[in-house]
């Protein structure tokens, strides 16, 4: 038949080839099969695990951003006026302005408060705008204190977005409240 027969090619019929052949299909085809769920289970395991450190990462920021508030609230005096606005999507009072009377209500509500997802900050600054025009204070502050970057120019719901917050100086701001305020 011509086959040259050796230690490196030892010799073989046609229908012995060709099962050879399938049987190394076969164990390759196994094995691809397993590196894919391999690879798969690493992938799910790297997802799981970047979803475990981003949430760590919000808790650490949401657990600062309350440190933070409450170490502000407690070098407020009984004359002073506090309020607290949330700017998860929707402005909302956490702690209605009022004086600063009792601070350890005003830090439970503050302990209350959950991150929840997007920092919209352009409406919860002018509602404490808006609130700051109508306290008879000789000196008024807004103080925001952020687990994230302002992520109104990123949503698609909320319809009358404005660049973001941190775009700018706070007189740039404030300009731009002022104007919206007198051109409802």
């Amino acid at each position: 038949q011509g086959e040259r027969c050796n230690h490196l090619v030892p010799c073989a019929s046609a229908k012995q080839a060709r099962l050879a052949v399938n049987d190394l299909r076969t164990f390759y085809s196994k094995k691809v099969r397993s590196l894919e769920d391999q690879a798969r289970e690493a992938q799910a395991r790297a997802t799981a695990a970047e979803k475990k450190l981003r949430e760590s990462r919000e808790k650490w920021a949401s657990t600062k951003a309350k440190q933070t508030a409450r170490l502000a609230v407690a070098r407020l005096t009984p004359q002073d006026q506090v309020g607290v606005v949330e700017f998860y999507g929707a402005r909302q009072w956490a702690v209605p302005m009022q004086y600063a009377r009792d601070t350890e209500a005003i830090e439970r509500a503050i302990g209350r408060m959950e991150a929840q997802g997007s920092s919209i900050l352009y409406p919860a600054i002018q509602e404490a705008l808006f609130a700051l025009k109508r306290t008879d204070a000789r000196y008024k502050h807004i103080l925001v204190i952020s687990d994230g970057p302002d992520s109104c120019a990123e949503t698609e719901s909320f319809g009358n977005c404005q660049l973001p917050c941190t775009v700018g100086s706070h007189t740039d701001i404030l300009d731009r409240l002022d104007a919206d305020a007198a051109n409802p």
